[in-house]
């Protein structure tokens, strides 16, 4: 079965590989994140130039759980605001208090740093509770 996966990831990375057309190339993200191909969903979001597929791939990862560092990593190099706002939406799906604060205290644009903060509001957290207090100091 785990042996049937790994095939299953391998097909759909060679196709993402060597297909130009961004449409499979889409599909074939969507795909890796079926079959847990969590490190190559990373992989395309760090490195894949066009940024409908990255923002795909960051989609894509919200669902994968454990990847708050690596996702936090990537909010720090990506410069597209769209793909950087999933981003945080992403850490919001897996409850990184501690990404999005550091986020939320970094970030200089203010759509983001909103964004930051709306989803901080909507996790039941001592943390996020305490630095939305601060906030309203």
């Amino acid at each position: 079965q785990m042996l049937a996966g790994m095939d299953a990831e391998n097909e759909i990375w060679q196709i993402y590989q060597s297909d130009s057309n961004p449409e499979i190339r889409q599909m074939a993200v969507q795909m890796l994140a079926s079959t847990g191909g969590v490190q190559r969903l990373l992989e395309v979001a760090r490195t894949e130039k066009d940024a409908a597929i990255r923002l795909r791939a960051v989609q894509m990862l919200s669902g994968q759980r454990g990847q708050e560092e690596a996702l936090a990593a990537l909010y720090s190099t990506e410069q597209d605001a769209r793909i950087r706002r999933q981003v945080i939406y992403a850490l919001g799906g897996q409850q990184a208090v501690k990404q999005i604060i550091a986020i939320a205290k970094k970030e200089t644009d203010p759509e983001l740093k909103r964004t930051a903060v709306q989803i901080l509001a909507g996790i039941k957290s001592p943390e996020a509770s305490e630095y939305l207090m601060e906030l309203l100091k």
